[in-house]
Parts: C-alpha cells; structure tokens; sequence
C-alpha cells in the first residue's frame, strides 16, 4: 500500500457547510480515478485529504493529475513521533541518502500544539544532513526535505506533483455547452469544468454521421479523461434542414449568425427541460468574424440564460495550446461550419435584422422533435454504429462522378482531373443523375461541406464519399 497526501486550494476557503460538501464531491472524484478496489482508505482533514491505494504510483500519478479539485499531490512516508528529538531520529535516516551530492533544503509544515516551531525543526535536521550533502540551498536545491507534522504524525516527502486545480465536479451545478469536434468548445468545456460546472454537451450535426463522430471523440476525451464518479448527458441534433433553409431561402450572407441563433434558441429550450443553469460557448473576441461584439451583443439579446464565453479574452495559439495539454486537439481539422453559409460572414448583423429574418419556430421544434439524448458512459456502442470512416475516400473509384464544392476561382487554380464545380445550393440538380454513377466523391477546402453535401446523399442508393482539397492532391499524385 502506498500512502498520497492530496492538496486542494479553494475549498479551503469555504464556510463549513460548503466546505464539507466539495471535499466530499472531491473524494468522490479520486476513488473514480483510480482502478476500481484499489482505493484502501481515504480520509480528510482540514486543508488535506490522506489517501491509502494499491495502484502503482504511474497510475496514480497519471489519473490524480486529472481530477479537479486537486491543487497537488504528493507519495509521503508516515511516521509518529513523541519530541523532537524523537522526530530528529526517525527522519534522519530517512533522508539522508537523497541529498548525498546534492544542494538540498528542508521545509517544514505543523498543524497542532508542539514544543517545537517548524524553523526548528527545518535548522536541526539541516544540521543533521549536511555533511552528507553538498551543502544547503533554500533558493534553488537540487532536492527538497519536505516534513508536514500534524499533532503526533509525520508526513515526509520529496516529491509536489501538480493537479489542475479548480473545483470538484458538479460543485456548481449543471450547465449545456454548444460543443463541436474542433479545437474551441471542448477547451471551453474544460475551463468550465475545472471550475466545478458539470458539463453537459450540445452538438448539432450537420454533417451526419461524419462530423458526429468527430464531435463524440472530443467528448468521450473530456469525460473518460477528465470527468471522474460522474456521467454527463450528450445531446445530438440534426440541423441540415438549417442549411437548406439559411442558403436556399437567400439568408447565406447572415447565416453564420443565424446559425448561432439556432444553437442558442436550442440550448436554451434544453436547458429548460433538463434544469442547466447556463450556456457555454466557445466563443473568443474577434477571432472569427461572427464572435464580433455586435454580433454577440445582437445574439445574445434574444437568449434569457446566462451565456458563460469562457475563452473571450484568449487568442488562438492560448486556445490551441490549452487543447494540447488537456487531449482534446483534434487529429483532423474538416474545417468550420461557417463556411456553410458564407464566403464571408458579416461582423455586424443588427438585432432587428435577425428580428425580421428570425428563425421559424417550426424549424427548431422540428429539429428538437428527433434529438437524440443519451449518457456520457453509453457512447462506443453508438460511435461504432456511425460507420463514418467508410465515408472517407481512399482512393477513387472506376466510373465515380467527383465533384468541386469549391469556389469558381479555386476550382480554377487546380482541382482535380474530370471534377465538375458545383456549390451547396446547386446539388439537388444531380439527385436526377446518380444513378449513372457508381460513386460520387465530393471534397471541399478542408471538408466540412463535403461531409455535408455526402450526408444529403448518403440514402440516394450511390455510394458516396468526402475528402478535402488536401487529400485530393495527394491522391492525384499518387
């Protein structure tokens, strides 16, 4: 058995009440962490949580890392001890190996009545080590004595191993964010989650099955990795009639805003149905042309739940880098779901403009009407259903019709030999010609709207394919 001294930060700061109620939530958390039965005692005490497990240190390590609530962590030998001396003798040979060669230091913390004061007992056993070492260094040590004394019983460790902070899960309730698979909303996740929120996801597919599947991999990588002792609801919605109606209907030169009306107009009506206290987005200022602050002022005046924008102040690279460090950075980037509606999304829609084009009740309810709900720890029967990546063109087949979702002048920089060029709202025409295809491959920039266009003819009888400019060069050099 080894025995963990676990840290946390704020909770320590609460009235009693609360206080008690997060370190229960917290321990909680750390039992699910780790390999189930393994956890042989578990205990708390003002500022501390005393853990007792069978894991191996790498496990605990790795999963303790990941649990909020956590400010840090540390594998401690316990002893008691009757005096000073008592302790003296006991933590000297303990010790005195680790800092042979090296500059080291010694920390002391106490919680209780002693005799003794902590500098005491850092000057004595500093005494005791130096002449094994190569000498003390309270600025920069190469190791770290660290003795914490708690009435009658000694912590001695070496090792601080930093957790991500925050507070417990669920701590503050339940929220809905407007997920997707890229790089912003599940970081958006994150940061609300560390903050105690349990996160509940909202994603609407346009792009079905394909860009379903992109979405449960960033979602199945914050729950399993970061969401311990608890099972948060996932919410899918098919929003390609949306489409159909901001490009056909002639509203493409606001459609991302109204866009992001819809999935505020959607997550407001959820949360009302299962009691989420707000809305998350992945919104940051100005880094794309819709997150502008007349488009968020215009957006946000037609939704009476706090929106919390959790990234606001970061920029792109911060945003990106926070992906990496918490998993969810996406292995494939199929591009954003602007450029469905526009080449250019406008930066400035006014309130009453969206007013007059609105969004038909009947469209929202339509699409609420099939939403699919399920729990967070029932996704890989569902992701294996999906069958997205034979979707995903390998290589071209005999007798295949391809087509250019691109604009004219990048279709005619290069596209690919025998494509025709087509845009989203001029495929209904070829639902009269499939049938003398043996496949239809569409590719785009980055291939969203290719995933889009091959999900409208998924049931057309022709098997059909999407890929991206990127791939599509490289099959052409093949």
């Amino acid at each position: 058995m080894s025995l963990y001294l676990v840290r946390y930060s704020e909770i320590g700061l609460k009235r009693r009440y609360t206080r008690s109620n997060m370190e229960s939530k917290l321990i909680t958390s750390i039992k699910a962490a780790l390999p189930p039965g393994s956890v042989t005692d578990i205990r708390k005490t003002r500022g501390r949580i005393f853990l007792e497990t069978s894991a191996d240190e790498s496990t605990v390590r790795r999963n303790l890392s990941t649990v909020f609530g956590i400010k840090s962590f540390s594998p401690v030998y316990k002893f008691d001890f009757s005096s000073l001396a008592d302790l003296l003798e006991k933590a000297y040979p303990l010790t005195k190996s680790i800092v042979v060669g090296k500059k080291f230091a010694v920390r002391c913390r106490r919680v209780g009545n002693h005799s003794f004061s902590s500098i005491d007992v850092e000057r004595q056993l500093g005494e005791l080590l130096v002449s094994s070492s190569d000498g003390v260094s309270l600025k920069s040590p190469d190791v770290e004595i660290n003795i914490e004394i708690r009435n009658k019983s000694a912590y001695l460790y070496t090792n601080v191993i930093p957790g991500p902070g925050g507070l417990p899960t669920s701590s503050q309730g339940s929220m809905v964010c407007l997920m997707s698979g890229g790089i912003d909303s599940p970081v958006a996740s994150w940061m609300m989650m560390k903050r105690g929120v349990l996160v509940n996801f909202l994603f609407c597919s346009l792009a079905h099955p394909i860009d379903t599947v992109y979405f449960l991999n960033a979602a199945v990588k914050l729950t399993r990795g970061w969401l311990h002792g608890y099972t948060t609801k996932i919410h899918i919605l098919d929003c390609r009639k949306f489409v159909e109606y901001a490009i056909l209907d002639g509203k493409d030169s606001a459609g991302t805003v109204l866009f992001k009306l819809l999935l505020y107009k959607l997550a407001e009506k959820i949360s009302s149905k299962f009691g989420y206290k707000g809305i998350i987005t992945g919104e940051s200022l100005g880094q794309v042309s819709s997150q502008t602050p007349d488009n968020l002022m215009s957006l946000s005046h037609f939704v009476d739940l706090p929106i919390y924008r959790p990234l606001i102040g970061l920029d792109k690279d911060e945003i990106t880098d926070l992906a990496r460090k918490i998993g969810t950075y996406p292995e494939k980037n199929t591009g954003e779901f602007c450029a469905l509606f526009a080449e250019h999304a406008r930066t400035e829609v006014p309130i009453d403009e969206l007013e007059k084009n609105g969004i038909p009740e009947e469209i929202v309810d339509m699409i609420l009407t099939n939403m699919m709900t399920f729990s967070s720890d029932t996704v890989d029967g569902f992701l294996k259903s999906l069958g997205k990546d034979e979707m995903e063109v390998k290589e071209i087949p005999e007798n295949s019709l391809i087509v250019d979702l691109r604009d004219r002048k990048e279709y005619q920089r290069w596209h690919y030999k025998g494509a025709v060029n087509l845009r989203l709202w001029e495929l209904e025409r070829l639902k009269k010609n499939v049938e003398h295809y043996s496949s239809i491959v569409f590719y785009c920039k980055e291939g969203l709207q290719s995933a889009y266009a091959s999900s409208l003819f998924a049931d057309s009888g022709t098997k059909v394919y999407y890929s991206s400019e990127r791939d599509m060069k490289r099959l052409a050099n093949q």
